[in-house]
């Protein structure tokens, strides 16, 4: 086992390279509203159309720019043999502890969400861990230049979103009567728009790799969801049954980290050869109540005030 550090940039799988690195909490803001005023106006980062963009561009950054973190040896579009790499994620040890949650009844569904450090099936299955592979020397670009997450019963469906530098972050609202303010911590903006009940999606724009908060600012604090940007698109999270799948993985000898990014500075790498086809892999982590510390999170920065 290895313990990787995530507090800044946040839980770098192994030999992962950033180029930068922002603290969660972070925030750099430059205000054109009030932080208390909910308003429509698009942000300052929103992304120009696509056209004569790769796919792979959501934010306003130049192709290049982007071109230098996720594919830095220039190299072109990998076509050769690929697997899927699928499998389990588990925690031993001890129950994950009560956390303090305080929701309107309309939100009592989002407790199953937030009241507990991490979420744990009774067969041990855990949750929002993050497992990533690297070791490989490919260029893998997604094929979207959006990464879509989407509110229900007052939470964002999961506490931890990994997602492709060169990505923006959509959030859609299904819920019927709520509306959200959802907002990138970390991120630079001037205005800040409501995600309306079931209108149309917020976009978010991370500039950098690293990890970042998701975070509403309209009376619901405990929503938080930890984003990474990686320079690479061989990632999953796990969903309620621990399992995840992770497709188009070149063959050969890679690293696969697995991160439940509530713990401090703790996760496991293990070695694994992809074949082409089906590659199943079982992780297990562990948690001890007196030495494992919850990740600290920082108090929310309005997005929307001064610098």
């Amino acid at each position: 086992m290895r313990r990787f550090s995530n507090t800044c940039a946040g839980l770098f799988v192994a030999s992962l390279i950033v180029a930068g690195c922002s603290p969660h909490g972070k925030t750099s803001a430059s205000s054109s509203a009030s932080a208390g005023t909910p308003t429509e106006s698009v942000a300052a980062s929103e992304a120009p159309p696509n056209d004569g963009n790769p796919p792979w561009l959501g934010i306003s950054k130049s192709p290049s720019d982007v071109a230098k973190v996720i594919n830095a040896k220039g190299n072109n579009v990998y076509t050769g043999k690929t697997g899927t790499v699928r499998g389990t994620v588990t925690v031993t040890g001890d129950p994950p502890p009560e956390v303090p949650f305080h929701a309107e009844r309309r939100c009592a569904a989002a407790q199953g969400y937030y009241d507990r450090l991490f979420r744990k099936a009774d067969n041990g299955a855990v949750a929002d861990a993050l497992v990533a592979i690297n070791g490989y020397d490919a260029f893998l670009p997604v094929d979207a230049p959006a990464k879509t997450v989407q509110i229900s019963d007052c939470s964002f469906g999961t506490r931890t979103i990994v997602m492709t530098f060169g990505q923006r972050l959509e959030v859609r609202n299904d819920d019927t009567k709520e509306s959200f303010m959802p907002f990138l911590d970390g991120t630079k903006v001037t205005a800040q728009r409501v995600a309306m009940p079931q209108g149309r999606p917020v976009k978010l724009y991370p500039e950098r790799p690293g990890g970042y908060l998701l975070r509403d600012m309209l009376k619901h604090p405990y929503m938080i969801a930890h984003v990474f940007v990686l320079p690479n698109k061989t990632a999953d999270v796990t969903g309620q049954d621990g399992h995840f799948e992770i497709k188009n993985v070149p063959v050969g000898k890679v690293k696969v980290t697995a991160l439940l990014p509530m713990i401090d500075k703790k996760g496991v790498e293990k070695d694994l050869e992809v074949h082409e086809g089906d590659n199943d892999i079982e992780i297990e982590l562990s948690y001890d109540k007196a030495t494992d510390k919850p990740v600290a999170i920082p108090e929310a920065q309005s997005p929307l005030g001064p610098q």
